[in-house]
């Protein structure tokens, strides 16, 4: 029995004491979860709270120029007014006994009182009022300031150096085009020089071949026992030239003057060449023009056409001739 009442009271004992932890588990539980929803709400309301910024102190000034005060630094006081005399202190006489008889002794008569002398009041000195300066406008005075700050500015960029104008740019496709029309006309008039020179040079070989022609027949004739007018006989031109050669030069000499062309600004093979067959009338104008066979230069092409078209009219024919068709041959180095 005893026994049996010792396991009843620890089976008690156990099952108790799990009840009491399970509440206290329960408990920390609600108090932990009340904690965590009370910090969210914190934190969420500190998100949202907006501190109010402290204004800034405001001051304010009185811009009022006040009258200026006596020259010797003391203050704008008042005169004070002069004191009060005091009433000159009137003897009094002590009564006599008056005897009894009154019959007998007259009674004297009473002293007239001393009239107060009241003093006049001291008039104040106010200020004048005129002489108060009245305030300026602030605004006036801002105006002021700035149209001397602007003065003082143009006087300072007067005197400074003016501004270099920016350049404009350059676009290289004309700066090229104005350089290539500067180098063409440079080349133009040395080639002038150049043609001028290989004519004078052409006039004074033909000129000492034709006396060179004339010396051979006249020592053939003397040989031959032939007159001197006996002549060749080929039906050639003045001296031993046929007129369309000298034709053919005169055509050469007009088109190389209107050639405007270097072969350093072509960079190309010297080796090249366009032929352009061109069909001349009587008056010399110039009727077709059309490649024969082209370079594969675009450069040297375009330039051999242009030259043509600008020594247009060429000199007449010789006579005897309609019209006349000739091949004129270009190379970088020059016409053929």
């Amino acid at each position: 029995m005893v026994i049996g009442s010792q396991l009843k009271n620890k089976n008690y004992f156990f099952s108790g004491s799990a009840n009491h932890s399970r509440k206290n588990f329960i408990v920390f539980c609600f108090i932990s979860l009340f904690v965590h929803v009370l910090f969210f709400i914190g934190f969420l309301g500190l998100q949202t709270l907006e501190l109010s910024k402290p204004l800034p102190r405001v001051v304010q000034v009185d811009l009022v120029s006040f009258v200026p005060g006596p020259a010797s630094g003391q203050g704008d006081v008042s005169p004070s007014p002069d004191p009060m005399p005091e009433p000159e202190s009137v003897f009094t006489p002590e009564p006599a006994e008056i005897p009894l008889d009154t019959d007998k002794v007259p009674m004297p008569e009473p002293m007239p009182e001393p009239e107060k002398t009241v003093p006049e009041p001291v008039a104040r000195l106010k200020p004048d009022i005129s002489l108060k300066a009245k305030p300026k406008n602030l605004k006036e005075l801002m105006a002021a300031q700035k149209e001397k700050e602007k003065i003082e500015k143009e006087k300072k960029t007067a005197t400074k150096k003016p501004a270099r104008k920016l350049k404009a740019k350059v676009n290289p496709e004309a700066a090229l085009k104005k350089a290539r029309e500067k180098m063409e006309k440079k080349i133009e008039e040395e080639n002038r020089k150049q043609i001028s020179e290989a004519l004078k040079r052409m006039q004074s070989a033909i000129k000492k071949k034709q006396e060179a022609d004339a010396r051979s027949v006249q020592e053939n004739s003397r040989d031959d026992g032939l007159g001197p007018g006996a002549g060749t006989g080929t039906g050639m031109g003045k001296q031993g030239y046929d007129p369309i050669d000298l034709y053919k030069m005169k055509i050469q000499f007009a088109i190389e003057q209107n050639w405007v062309f270097n072969d350093m600004l072509a960079k190309m093979d010297q080796n090249l060449e366009v032929r352009i067959l061109i069909k001349i009338l009587k008056s010399g104008e110039i009727r077709d023009t059309t490649y024969e066979t082209r370079s594969g230069n675009r450069y040297l092409d375009e330039s051999a056409k242009k030259a043509i078209k600008k020594a247009n009219p060429l000199p007449e024919l010789p006579k005897g001739m309609k019209s006349y068709d000739v091949v004129v041959i270009f190379t970088p180095k020059g016409l053929k």
